[in-house]
Protein backbone atom coordinates (compact mmCIF):
# COMPACT_ATOMS: atom_id res chain seq x y z
CA UNK A 1 0.00 0.00 0.00
CA UNK A 2 3.35 2.78 0.49
CA UNK A 3 3.92 2.00 -2.52
CA UNK A 4 0.78 2.55 -4.06
CA UNK A 5 0.38 5.48 -2.33
CA UNK A 6 4.09 6.53 -3.67
CA UNK A 7 3.66 5.76 -7.51
CA UNK A 8 0.06 7.32 -7.17
CA UNK A 9 1.46 10.81 -6.46
CA UNK A 10 4.20 10.93 -9.28
CA UNK A 11 2.19 9.61 -11.83
CA UNK A 12 -0.07 12.46 -11.15
CA UNK A 13 2.66 15.19 -10.81
CA UNK A 14 4.06 13.56 -14.16
CA UNK A 15 0.52 14.49 -15.71
CA UNK A 16 0.14 17.44 -14.59
CA UNK A 17 3.66 18.50 -15.70
CA UNK A 18 3.25 17.44 -19.55
CA UNK A 19 0.04 19.44 -18.87
CA UNK A 20 2.10 22.41 -17.53
CA UNK A 21 4.40 21.62 -20.88
CA UNK A 22 1.99 21.62 -23.53
CA UNK A 23 0.36 24.70 -22.26
CA UNK A 24 3.50 26.46 -21.76
CA UNK A 25 4.03 25.57 -25.85
CA UNK A 26 0.41 26.54 -26.55
CA UNK A 27 1.37 29.64 -24.70
CA UNK A 28 4.71 30.02 -26.52
CA UNK A 29 3.33 30.04 -29.85
CA UNK A 30 0.67 32.65 -29.07
CA UNK A 31 3.67 34.80 -27.50
CA UNK A 32 5.10 34.59 -31.05
CA UNK A 33 1.86 35.25 -32.50
CA UNK A 34 0.94 37.97 -31.09
CA UNK A 35 4.60 39.32 -31.29
CA UNK A 36 4.17 39.32 -34.53
CA UNK A 37 1.07 40.91 -35.18
CA UNK A 38 2.99 43.42 -32.47
CA UNK A 39 5.53 44.38 -35.04
CA UNK A 40 3.21 44.33 -38.09
CA UNK A 41 1.40 47.43 -36.15
CA UNK A 42 4.34 48.51 -35.15
CA UNK A 43 5.30 48.38 -38.86
CA UNK A 44 2.38 50.28 -39.96
CA UNK A 45 2.20 52.46 -37.15
CA UNK A 46 5.70 53.97 -38.20
CA UNK A 47 4.82 53.93 -41.89
CA UNK A 48 1.35 55.92 -41.17
CA UNK A 49 3.32 58.51 -39.23
CA UNK A 50 5.54 58.90 -42.40
CA UNK A 51 3.20 59.11 -44.72
CA UNK A 52 1.87 62.06 -42.03
CA UNK A 53 4.95 63.96 -42.06
CA UNK A 54 5.13 63.85 -46.17
CA UNK A 55 1.69 64.99 -46.34
CA UNK A 56 2.08 67.58 -43.61
CA UNK A 57 5.52 68.67 -45.34
CA UNK A 58 3.29 68.46 -48.51
CA UNK A 59 0.99 71.23 -46.82
CA UNK A 60 2.58 73.14 -45.44
CA UNK A 61 4.63 73.29 -49.12
CA UNK A 62 1.28 74.76 -50.25
CA UNK A 63 1.03 76.82 -47.72
CA UNK A 64 3.77 79.01 -47.82
CA UNK A 65 2.67 78.68 -51.85
CA UNK A 66 -0.47 80.72 -50.92
CA UNK A 67 1.27 83.26 -48.34
CA UNK A 68 2.97 84.07 -52.03
CA UNK A 69 0.18 84.37 -53.34
CA UNK A 70 -1.66 86.26 -51.31
CA UNK A 71 1.21 88.42 -50.98
CA UNK A 72 1.47 88.94 -54.81
CA UNK A 73 -2.00 89.65 -54.81
CA UNK A 74 -1.82 92.44 -52.15
CA UNK A 75 1.15 93.76 -54.17
CA UNK A 76 -1.24 93.72 -57.60
CA UNK A 77 -4.05 95.43 -55.74
CA UNK A 78 -1.42 98.24 -54.84
CA UNK A 79 -0.59 98.65 -58.19
CA UNK A 80 -4.27 98.51 -58.57
CA UNK A 81 -4.84 101.47 -56.58
CA UNK A 82 -1.85 102.94 -58.39
CA UNK A 83 -3.00 102.76 -61.72
CA UNK A 84 -6.82 103.91 -61.25
CA UNK A 85 -5.65 106.80 -59.25
CA UNK A 86 -3.43 107.79 -62.54
CA UNK A 87 -6.23 106.54 -64.52
CA UNK A 88 -8.36 109.16 -62.83
CA UNK A 89 -5.73 112.14 -62.83
CA UNK A 90 -5.41 111.03 -66.75
CA UNK A 91 -9.21 111.82 -66.73
CA UNK A 92 -8.94 115.36 -65.45
CA UNK A 93 -6.03 116.33 -67.83
CA UNK A 94 -8.12 115.10 -70.57
CA UNK A 95 -11.16 117.03 -69.28
CA UNK A 96 -9.09 119.93 -69.20
CA UNK A 97 -7.58 119.30 -72.05
CA UNK A 98 -11.01 119.21 -73.64
CA UNK A 99 -11.83 122.72 -71.87
CA UNK A 100 -8.86 124.41 -73.52
CA UNK A 101 -9.51 122.85 -77.30
CA UNK A 102 -13.55 124.59 -76.89
CA UNK A 103 -11.35 127.72 -75.61
CA UNK A 104 -8.92 127.67 -78.31
CA UNK A 105 -11.87 126.98 -81.03
CA UNK A 106 -13.79 129.33 -79.60
CA UNK A 107 -10.87 131.81 -79.54
CA UNK A 108 -9.79 131.05 -83.57
CA UNK A 109 -13.28 131.19 -84.72
CA UNK A 110 -14.10 134.44 -82.55
CA UNK A 111 -10.32 136.08 -83.98
CA UNK A 112 -11.29 134.82 -87.76
CA UNK A 113 -15.09 136.96 -87.46
CA UNK A 114 -13.08 139.74 -86.22
CA UNK A 115 -10.59 139.30 -88.79
CA UNK A 116 -13.44 138.77 -91.32
CA UNK A 117 -15.14 141.91 -89.88
CA UNK A 118 -12.15 144.29 -90.46
CA UNK A 119 -11.61 143.21 -93.75
CA UNK A 120 -14.82 143.47 -94.40
CA UNK A 121 -15.09 146.45 -93.36
CA UNK A 122 -11.97 147.86 -94.90
CA UNK A 123 -13.16 146.84 -98.36
CA UNK A 124 -16.58 147.66 -98.05
CA UNK A 125 -16.56 150.54 -95.75
CA UNK A 126 -20.12 151.45 -95.78
CA UNK A 127 -20.87 153.51 -99.01
CA UNK A 128 -16.93 154.92 -99.41
CA UNK A 129 -14.98 152.56 -101.37
CA UNK A 130 -11.38 151.91 -100.32
CA UNK A 131 -10.01 154.48 -103.28
CA UNK A 132 -11.87 156.83 -101.85
CA UNK A 133 -10.65 156.85 -98.82
CA UNK A 134 -7.26 157.17 -100.14
CA UNK A 135 -8.42 159.99 -102.33
CA UNK A 136 -9.78 162.15 -99.59
CA UNK A 137 -6.49 161.99 -97.71
CA UNK A 138 -4.97 165.66 -97.42
CA UNK A 139 -1.69 164.13 -98.78
CA UNK A 140 -0.33 161.28 -99.96
CA UNK A 141 1.54 160.78 -96.73
CA UNK A 142 -1.41 160.39 -94.86
CA UNK A 143 -2.59 157.95 -97.52
CA UNK A 144 0.62 155.64 -97.42
CA UNK A 145 0.27 155.91 -93.48
CA UNK A 146 -3.35 154.93 -93.93
CA UNK A 147 -2.48 152.09 -96.44
CA UNK A 148 0.17 150.95 -93.76
CA UNK A 149 -2.36 150.68 -91.21
CA UNK A 150 -4.64 148.93 -92.75
CA UNK A 151 -1.79 146.25 -93.69
CA UNK A 152 -0.43 145.77 -89.73
CA UNK A 153 -3.96 145.47 -89.01
CA UNK A 154 -4.25 142.81 -91.88
CA UNK A 155 -0.90 141.03 -90.41
CA UNK A 156 -2.10 141.31 -86.89
CA UNK A 157 -5.32 139.36 -87.58
CA UNK A 158 -3.51 136.74 -89.73
CA UNK A 159 -0.39 136.53 -87.54
CA UNK A 160 -3.08 136.09 -84.45
CA UNK A 161 -5.60 133.60 -86.40
CA UNK A 162 -1.99 131.67 -87.09
CA UNK A 163 -1.04 131.38 -83.33
CA UNK A 164 -4.68 130.60 -82.55
CA UNK A 165 -4.82 127.72 -84.96
CA UNK A 166 -1.11 126.45 -83.86
CA UNK A 167 -2.75 126.47 -80.03
CA UNK A 168 -5.50 124.70 -81.00
CA UNK A 169 -3.46 121.57 -82.93
CA UNK A 170 -1.03 121.96 -79.62
CA UNK A 171 -3.91 121.43 -77.54
CA UNK A 172 -5.32 118.41 -80.07
CA UNK A 173 -2.23 116.49 -80.04
CA UNK A 174 -1.96 116.97 -76.21
CA UNK A 175 -5.44 114.95 -75.95
CA UNK A 176 -4.08 112.79 -78.72
CA UNK A 177 -1.53 111.94 -76.62
CA UNK A 178 -3.17 111.66 -73.29
CA UNK A 179 -6.02 109.52 -74.95
CA UNK A 180 -3.30 106.96 -75.42
CA UNK A 181 -1.85 106.95 -72.16
CA UNK A 182 -5.23 106.66 -71.09
CA UNK A 183 -5.55 103.72 -73.34
CA UNK A 184 -2.23 102.28 -72.01
CA UNK A 185 -3.18 102.78 -68.57
CA UNK A 186 -6.64 100.74 -68.95
CA UNK A 187 -4.60 98.32 -70.36
CA UNK A 188 -2.39 97.70 -68.09
CA UNK A 189 -5.63 98.10 -65.56
CA UNK A 190 -7.11 95.05 -66.95
CA UNK A 191 -4.53 93.26 -67.17
CA UNK A 192 -3.58 93.76 -63.45
CA UNK A 193 -7.64 92.53 -62.97
CA UNK A 194 -6.87 89.68 -65.05
CA UNK A 195 -4.04 88.53 -62.81
CA UNK A 196 -5.81 89.28 -60.00
CA UNK A 197 -8.66 86.87 -61.07
CA UNK A 198 -5.98 84.55 -62.04
CA UNK A 199 -4.61 84.46 -58.76
CA UNK A 200 -7.59 83.86 -56.25
CA UNK A 201 -9.17 81.33 -58.59
CA UNK A 202 -5.37 79.58 -57.39
CA UNK A 203 -5.34 80.29 -54.25
CA UNK A 204 -9.26 78.97 -53.88
CA UNK A 205 -7.69 76.04 -55.77
CA UNK A 206 -4.77 75.63 -53.40
CA UNK A 207 -7.04 76.23 -50.19
CA UNK A 208 -8.96 73.29 -51.94
CA UNK A 209 -6.13 71.07 -52.06
CA UNK A 210 -4.70 72.10 -47.94
CA UNK A 211 -8.26 71.05 -47.07
CA UNK A 212 -7.48 68.06 -48.59
CA UNK A 213 -4.21 67.04 -47.35
CA UNK A 214 -5.38 68.01 -43.74
CA UNK A 215 -8.52 65.58 -44.39
CA UNK A 216 -5.97 63.10 -45.52
CA UNK A 217 -3.48 63.83 -42.37
CA UNK A 218 -6.29 63.44 -40.27
CA UNK A 219 -7.54 60.47 -41.89
CA UNK A 220 -3.30 58.61 -41.68
CA UNK A 221 -3.07 60.17 -37.74
CA UNK A 222 -6.35 57.70 -37.21
CA UNK A 223 -4.70 54.94 -38.63
CA UNK A 224 -1.40 55.45 -36.88
CA UNK A 225 -3.05 55.89 -33.22
CA UNK A 226 -4.68 53.10 -34.58
CA UNK A 227 -2.20 50.82 -34.84
CA UNK A 228 -0.04 52.32 -32.18
CA UNK A 229 -3.39 50.99 -29.76
CA UNK A 230 -3.36 47.46 -31.42
CA UNK A 231 0.56 47.17 -30.91
CA UNK A 232 -0.09 48.41 -27.14
CA UNK A 233 -2.94 45.34 -27.08
CA UNK A 234 -0.40 42.82 -28.50
CA UNK A 235 2.40 43.90 -25.94
CA UNK A 236 -0.13 43.38 -23.17
CA UNK A 237 -1.39 39.97 -24.13
CA UNK A 238 2.25 39.16 -24.87
CA UNK A 239 3.24 40.55 -21.18
CA UNK A 240 0.30 38.65 -20.12
CA UNK A 241 1.02 35.21 -21.38
CA UNK A 242 4.84 35.64 -20.38
CA UNK A 243 3.58 36.40 -17.19
CA UNK A 244 1.20 33.31 -16.96
CA UNK A 245 4.21 31.31 -18.69
CA UNK A 246 6.49 32.25 -15.90
CA UNK A 247 3.51 31.35 -13.02
CA UNK A 248 3.34 27.95 -14.99
CA UNK A 249 7.42 27.29 -15.15
CA UNK A 250 7.58 28.50 -11.15
CA UNK A 251 4.55 25.45 -11.00
CA UNK A 252 6.81 23.04 -13.25
CA UNK A 253 9.78 23.44 -11.14
CA UNK A 254 7.62 23.03 -7.73
CA UNK A 255 6.21 19.88 -8.60
CA UNK A 256 9.68 18.80 -9.71
CA UNK A 257 10.75 19.92 -6.00
CA UNK A 258 8.07 18.52 -4.59
CA UNK A 259 9.30 15.15 -6.12
CA UNK A 260 12.74 15.13 -5.04
CA UNK A 261 14.67 13.86 -2.09
CA UNK A 262 13.89 16.73 0.62
CA UNK A 263 14.05 14.12 3.57
CA UNK A 264 16.56 16.26 5.11
CA UNK A 265 18.78 13.97 5.74
CA UNK A 266 22.70 14.71 4.41
CA UNK A 267 23.87 12.90 1.48
CA UNK A 268 27.14 12.19 2.86
CA UNK A 269 29.31 13.92 5.90
CA UNK A 270 30.66 16.85 4.09
CA UNK A 271 32.70 19.21 5.57
CA UNK A 272 32.98 22.66 5.43
CA UNK A 273 35.59 22.77 2.52
CA UNK A 274 32.75 20.39 0.81
CA UNK A 275 30.49 23.34 1.21
CA UNK A 276 32.40 26.16 0.03
CA UNK A 277 33.72 24.05 -3.28
CA UNK A 278 30.09 23.65 -4.21
CA UNK A 279 29.25 26.99 -3.28
CA UNK A 280 31.64 28.58 -5.74
CA UNK A 281 31.09 26.23 -8.42
CA UNK A 282 27.37 26.80 -8.44
CA UNK A 283 28.07 30.46 -8.31
CA UNK A 284 30.68 29.91 -11.01
CA UNK A 285 27.90 28.11 -13.76
CA UNK A 286 24.41 29.57 -12.66
CA UNK A 287 25.27 32.78 -10.87
CA UNK A 288 22.74 34.78 -13.37
CA UNK A 289 20.59 31.53 -13.40
CA UNK A 290 16.74 31.36 -11.22
CA UNK A 291 17.55 29.36 -7.54
CA UNK A 292 16.20 26.67 -9.05
CA UNK A 293 18.47 26.23 -11.37
CA UNK A 294 21.27 26.85 -8.71
CA UNK A 295 19.76 23.97 -6.90
CA UNK A 296 19.83 21.77 -10.01
CA UNK A 297 23.74 22.63 -10.30
CA UNK A 298 24.39 21.66 -7.19
CA UNK A 299 22.39 17.89 -7.85
CA UNK A 300 24.30 17.05 -10.55
CA UNK A 301 27.83 17.46 -8.61
CA UNK A 302 26.03 15.07 -5.50
CA UNK A 303 24.77 13.08 -7.94
CA UNK A 304 28.36 12.42 -10.08
CA UNK A 305 29.50 11.88 -5.96
CA UNK A 306 26.90 9.14 -5.63
CA UNK A 307 27.46 7.67 -9.30
CA UNK A 308 30.14 4.89 -9.70
CA UNK A 309 31.23 6.44 -12.93
CA UNK A 310 32.58 9.32 -11.23
CA UNK A 311 35.06 10.44 -8.40
CA UNK A 312 32.98 9.78 -4.71
CA UNK A 313 34.35 13.30 -3.01
CA UNK A 314 34.02 16.92 -3.72
CA UNK A 315 37.73 17.95 -4.92
CA UNK A 316 37.63 14.39 -7.17
CA UNK A 317 34.08 14.96 -8.91
CA UNK A 318 34.85 19.31 -9.56
CA UNK A 319 38.30 18.49 -10.19
CA UNK A 320 37.87 15.90 -12.95
CA UNK A 321 39.53 16.73 -16.58
CA UNK A 322 37.19 18.55 -19.39
CA UNK A 323 34.53 18.36 -17.27
CA UNK A 324 32.82 22.12 -15.66
CA UNK A 325 34.33 24.76 -17.62
CA UNK A 326 35.31 27.12 -15.10
CA UNK A 327 37.25 25.05 -12.95
CA UNK A 328 39.54 23.24 -15.99
CA UNK A 329 39.14 26.11 -18.84
CA UNK A 330 38.63 29.47 -17.74
CA UNK A 331 39.65 30.01 -14.07
CA UNK A 332 36.29 31.28 -12.93
CA UNK A 333 35.96 28.93 -10.61
CA UNK A 334 39.35 29.76 -8.83
CA UNK A 335 38.56 33.66 -9.09
CA UNK A 336 35.14 32.96 -7.04
CA UNK A 337 36.81 30.77 -5.10
CA UNK A 338 39.39 33.23 -3.86
CA UNK A 339 36.98 36.10 -2.74
CA UNK A 340 33.92 33.90 -1.83
CA UNK A 341 30.81 32.50 -3.07
CA UNK A 342 27.87 34.93 -2.35
CA UNK A 343 25.40 34.08 0.10
CA UNK A 344 22.22 32.63 -2.32
CA UNK A 345 24.89 30.17 -3.85
CA UNK A 346 25.65 29.38 0.00
CA UNK A 347 22.26 28.76 0.77
CA UNK A 348 21.76 26.19 -2.67
CA UNK A 349 24.95 24.12 -1.87
CA UNK A 350 24.13 24.19 2.08
CA UNK A 351 20.75 22.99 0.99
CA UNK A 352 21.70 20.07 -1.78
CA UNK A 353 24.18 18.99 0.70
CA UNK A 354 21.40 18.47 3.63
CA UNK A 355 19.68 16.36 1.18
CA UNK A 356 17.61 18.73 -0.87
CA UNK A 357 18.40 17.00 -4.45
CA UNK A 358 16.29 17.98 -6.87
CA UNK A 359 16.72 15.74 -9.82
CA UNK A 360 18.92 12.69 -10.59
CA UNK A 361 20.56 14.46 -13.85
CA UNK A 362 24.25 13.46 -14.21
CA UNK A 363 24.65 16.47 -16.44
CA UNK A 364 24.05 20.05 -18.12
CA UNK A 365 24.80 22.45 -20.77
CA UNK A 366 23.64 25.73 -22.04
CA UNK A 367 20.18 25.10 -24.17
CA UNK A 368 20.69 26.00 -27.59
CA UNK A 369 18.27 23.36 -28.45
CA UNK A 370 20.72 20.60 -29.63
CA UNK A 371 19.88 18.57 -26.32
CA UNK A 372 16.46 16.88 -24.78
CA UNK A 373 15.94 17.17 -21.04
CA UNK A 374 14.59 19.79 -18.14
CA UNK A 375 15.13 23.12 -18.95
CA UNK A 376 15.42 25.41 -15.97
CA UNK A 377 16.77 29.27 -16.74
CA UNK A 378 19.22 28.79 -19.67
CA UNK A 379 20.34 25.52 -18.77
CA UNK A 380 19.22 21.81 -19.72
CA UNK A 381 19.38 18.97 -17.76
CA UNK A 382 19.96 15.36 -18.38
Amino acid sequence: MQEKKFVLPAAISAIVIVAVICSTNVRANNIKDWESKKLENESNQASAESQAVELESSKENLENLIEEFNSELESLGNDLNELETKITDKKKEIKKCKKEIESAETDKEEQYESMKERIQFLFEAGDTSYLEMFLNSKSLVESLNKAEYFNKLYQYDREMFVKYENTLEEIENKNTQLQKERGELDLLKQENEDKQNQLSDTINLTAVEIQKYSDRIAEVEAKAAEYEKNAAYAEAQIKELEEESRRAEEERLRILMEQSNVSGEKVFDYTPSDLELLATLIQAEAEDQPYEGKLAVGSVVINRIRSSYYPNNMMGVLYQPYQFTPVTVNNRFAMILARGANEECYRAAQEVLDGHIVGNWLYFRMNDGSRTGLVIGDHVFY
